[in-house]
């Protein structure tokens, strides 16, 4: 989910050579944030220990590749027409870092004040605003970040709707759903609701610091999953790609349903490098050699395309 990871969504549109939904700012600020991120690696400096004129040339850089992106990529784009999506972009880089997914770590305290509700449902939603604002707030992005402290309130960047689609809560009726689950976490000062979404912020965050913690945050695309494993239903972690999936009655199932039938059937030598990997079925590179062919099928098929 690009909320929680922009280096993922980035890396797909290099691989691809194409927007992932359709060209706009947030998707150019992605992709330039990424150009940064990957530049100052280069350099093996920090967004904050680079000088003025380091900091110009790299935008610069950016500048350039990301005119060159959606020149290639957007049939419609013209920088005379066009330049101020570019500048937006270029300048939202001075304000952020690329968005990397980190771990949120839920304890005992937070666990138990879930717990207290005994609506399903509405402890799903909680839950899920949980991860939210513990996300923003623990894995600050902004360049310069605002001085907070015990008081400060962790806010919610997600829309109701999102927040119940990531939730997979079943409500009683619509009503429930647009109100009742709302007022409930308001009036019950789990959350503080005000008229804008934007500011919703959660109050049952743990500032102990405290070392007993009950589940790790680290698939961000199965959130509900987490909250599942969380109150010990039957749930498992792929052990070829990290990500959980619903167990099977034995609790014997150790790949989730994409890698179900991965088997490690041993060692083979790559095609193009020479290098030996663990395979799955059907796999005759190793994992970069494979991205690298991904790329240049991508590429291809957006010449062919431009061709016609």
């Amino acid at each position: 989910m690009v909320r929680f990871d922009e280096l993922s969504y980035a890396e797909e549109m290099y691989n691809t050579q194409s927007f992932i939904k359709s060209y706009c700012v947030t998707e150019l600020t992605i992709y330039a944030k990424w150009l940064k991120w990957k530049k100052l690696k280069e350099i093996g400096k920090d967004y904050l220990e680079v000088t003025d004129e380091e900091n110009e040339k790299i935008e610069k850089s950016v500048r350039d590749d990301l005119i060159d992106f959606a020149t290639k990529h957007y049939s419609e784009f013209n920088y005379t027409v066009n330049y101020t999506d570019i500048d937006k972009a270029v300048a939202n880089t001075r304000v952020a870092k690329l968005l990397i997914p980190k771990e949120v770590k839920i304890t005992r305290n937070e666990y138990n004040t879930l717990m207290s509700i005994e609506n399903d449902a509405y402890r799903r939603v909680l839950f899920i605003m949980l991860v939210d604002a513990k996300f923003k707030r623990e894995n600050n992005v902004l360049l310069k970040p605002s001085t907070v402290d015990n008081d400060t309130p962790y806010y919610v960047r997600m829309e109701r709707s999102e927040i119940i689609r990531l939730s997979k809560a079943k409500f009683e009726d619509k009503e429930d759903r647009n109100k009742g689950v709302w007022g409930y976490l308001g009036k019950n000062k789990f959350a503080e609701m005000r008229p804008s979404w934007a500011n919703m912020a959660v109050r049952i965050v743990d500032i102990s610091g405290t070392d007993d913690i009950v589940e790790v945050i680290t698939d961000y695309d199965h959130l509900y999953l987490h909250y599942e494993r969380m109150i010990g239903e039957n749930i498992g972690e792929c052990k070829f790609c990290g990500k959980l999936f619903r167990q099977n009655k034995n609790r014997t199932a150790q790949y989730c349903y994409t890698h179900r039938k991965y088997n490690k059937i041993g060692v083979r030598i790559c095609v193009n490098c020479g290098k030996s990997f663990v395979v799955a079925p059907n796999k005759i590179r190793c994992d970069e050699c494979q991205k690298e062919l991904d790329k240049e099928n991508a590429r291809n098929r957006k010449r062919k395309q431009r061709e016609k």
